[in-house]
């Protein structure tokens, strides 16, 4: 949920730099920090907040609860991979050398059985 309510508040916060952004891309001029700047200057004077929010509750919605919820499944799945991959070979790595550590501790016991041959 605290996931949720940062990004949600990250996508409003940001908005009028997306909107900028948007408007310097679909533009002839060429892009840049400045340019982006001066968008954001000329939209807040001749739209207000209006137009430097517009389609923030978009951005919110979908921040809010496609990308909060995405970032941990993404998490976890990178977990099980790592898991699968790394883990797995190190147990199995550590199982081999552990079993080979008991077949050499019971060897002195199977040559005095005559096992040994």
């Amino acid at each position: 949920v605290r996931t949720a309510g940062v990004a949600a508040f990250a996508a409003f916060a940001t908005n009028p730099l997306d909107v900028a952004r948007t408007r310097v891309l679909v533009g002839s001029k060429p892009g840049g920090a400045a340019e982006l700047l001066r968008t954001v200057d000329t939209v807040g004077r001749e739209e207000g907040a209006a137009g430097l929010f517009a389609g923030a509750e978009y951005r919110v919605l979908y921040n809010g609860v496609v990308v909060a919820a995405a970032l941990p499944l993404r998490a976890l799945f990178y977990t099980g991979l790592r898991d699968f991959f790394i883990l797995d070979e190190t147990f199995s790595r550590a199982a081999t050398v552990a079993s080979k550590a008991v077949a050499v501790e019971s060897l002195p016991g199977l040559l005095a059985m005559g096992g040994g041959g």
